[in-house]
């Protein structure tokens, strides 16, 4: 089985889901975002997710509980990786009887995600032209600076510059960003990333 296009992330909280989201879709991936379980049921059967990332706490229904249901209506070849910021040991042994390939603990950077795709399957690849992989790019030893007033996004960014090698300096607008540019010695930064707003 590969992972092709398809990933239905189901999580509560928006900026985590937006995040996973993200991260997938700079890979290539079609995501789909459900916020409870049983949001979750409705749309499997239309979207047949390749991939499905389960928060454990959903307001509507156990996490464990739910990937149980899941695993029953998709059959054994779909992924599905359960998200928690509660301690894996304890619903270990419950949750991989219930289907669960794999735990990532919250919070968590892109490269976590990336990584337990990549030891759960060992067949995840980026999209061809997706530009995204450490393995495509080495920016090792350059150094960029990120103009971006949103943590949420200034954050995800980051991520994906640090996964291509790159040193990555912050700052949160245009103001701070020119102070560093100018305050810095010539050649300092081989690119300057800057939100247009």
């Amino acid at each position: 089985m590969n992972i092709k296009d398809k990933v239905l992330v189901v999580e509560d909280e928006k900026g985590i889901s937006g995040f996973i989201r993200a991260i997938l879709t700079a890979n290539g991936y079609d995501v789909i975002l459900a916020h409870t379980g049983a949001e979750a049921f409705s749309m499997i059967s239309s979207h047949c997710p390749d991939l499905i990332v389960l928060d454990l706490g959903l307001p509507d229904m156990d996490g464990v509980e739910t990937a149980r249901r899941i695993r029953r209506e998709v059959g054994p070849d779909t992924l599905i990786i359960i998200i928690s910021a509660y301690d894996w040991a304890p619903i270990e042994r419950q949750a991989r009887e219930a289907g669960v390939d794999a735990f990532i603990p919250k919070p968590f950077f892109a490269s976590t995600l990336y990584d337990t795709l990549l030891s759960v399957t060992r067949r995840i690849s980026p999209k061809a032209g997706s530009g995204v992989s450490g393995e495509q790019y080495d920016f090792s030893g350059k150094c960029v600076l990120l103009v971006e007033d949103n943590a949420f996004n200034r954050e995800v960014a980051q991520e994906f510059l640090e996964m291509t090698g790159a040193a990555v300096e912050c700052a949160e607008n245009g103001q701070e960003a020119l102070e560093k540019f100018t305050s810095s010695e010539p050649g300092r930064y081989a690119l300057i990333l800057m939100d247009v707003q």
